[in-house]
């Protein structure tokens, strides 16, 4: 079954680059923190620890640079891999 992610309408790096204002890009980072939230409930013994909202920009930025195709939830998804213990 494919999984199911809630989150805007469009979640591709090609918007995320196109919006350069941080009030623009704040709900992707919240929905990012939100979904790191999410594999901390479901992974309770390899838990993200607290990230700021900076360090999501910048991760995004990077993965989004990286992979101009993917997506802000692919990159969400790398996160919680890299920070998870």
């Amino acid at each position: 079954t494919p999984l199911k992610l809630l989150g805007m309408e469009d979640m591709s790096c090609a918007t995320w680059k196109k919006q350069t204002d941080p009030e623009v890009r704040e709900p992707y980072v919240q929905w990012v923190r939100g979904f790191l939230s999410g594999h901390n409930y479901a992974n309770q013994a390899k838990q993200v620890a607290e990230v700021s909202t900076s360090t999501v920009a910048v991760f995004i930025n990077r993965y989004c640079a990286e992979n101009a195709k993917s997506s802000v939830a692919e990159a969400a998804m790398r996160m919680s891999d890299q920070y998870s213990g």
